[in-house]
């Protein structure tokens, strides 16, 4: 077989053709990325997680500027215990202007570190969406539906 022969067989392998169509993908798509930092195709270690009911896609709220009030909880923590009833029954409302998710410690451990989490659970409003995670407003209230719903109020009426 010939130097030709052994390129051309190559070049016409479909596992080579994908390969190299998959790092040329991932080359376009970095280039892309350092020049849009909040732009995200969906590939990271933070692609996608989890909520108690099934999965959240991440990525959505990444890329969006959407406010988002976010839990962040450990299945051991027994103040989380208490309090996921309650914030899934406003994540069930499926409110127009704020998302409302969970992030959780065993699954998301860069995530909560990100955002320097210390304690659980932390219930924060990012007014101009999770992935600014310098500006956020720390709740402090009574952990119910009643006490997360007034707390929204107040403060996306504010902003």
């Amino acid at each position: 077989m010939t130097k030709t022969n052994m390129n051309n067989e190559l070049m016409t392998n479909p596992l080579v053709l994908v390969i190299g169509g998959l790092l040329l993908l991932l080359i376009v798509l970095g280039i892309i990325r350092a020049f849009m930092p909040t732009f995200s195709a969906g590939l990271g270690v933070n692609a996608h997680f989890g909520t108690i009911k099934g999965g959240v896609n991440f990525e959505a709220f990444d890329n969006q500027n959407k406010p988002c009030f976010v839990i962040f909880k450990a299945d051991w923590c027994g103040h989380c215990q208490r309090t996921m009833p309650e914030f899934q029954k406003l994540m069930d409302e499926k409110m127009n202007n704020v998302e409302v998710i969970t992030v959780d410690s065993d699954q998301q451990p860069d995530l909560i570190k990100e955002h320097g989490v210390q304690g659980f659970p932390t219930i924060r409003l990012y007014p101009q969406g999770l992935s600014n995670k310098d500006t956020f407003e720390d709740f402090q209230g009574e952990r119910t539906l009643n006490g997360f719903k007034t707390f929204l109020q107040r403060i996306m009426n504010t902003n």
